[in-house]
């Protein structure tokens, strides 16, 4: 049972770093659009701050190999 557990957390760790990865990507694409600097260095560094987290986190998940 505790190993069922640490695996399912394992795989909602996955999904949040999917979800992240989606979010950072989706925030540096709105980027172009906006016209004035101030919220493009605001969404480049949120992004920036997103990817970091996303990266640890994904480096954090084991590998679990058959």
């Amino acid at each position: 049972m505790a190993s069922g557990n640490a695996n399912n957390t394992h795989s909602d760790n996955q999904g949040l770093v999917t979800v992240v990865y989606a979010v950072v990507l989706f925030l540096l694409g709105i980027t172009a659009s906006f016209k004035s600097l101030v919220p493009k260095y605001v969404l480049i560094g949120v992004s920036v701050v997103g990817f970091i987290f996303a990266t640890i986190l994904m480096f954090t998940v084991p590998i679990v190999l058959p």
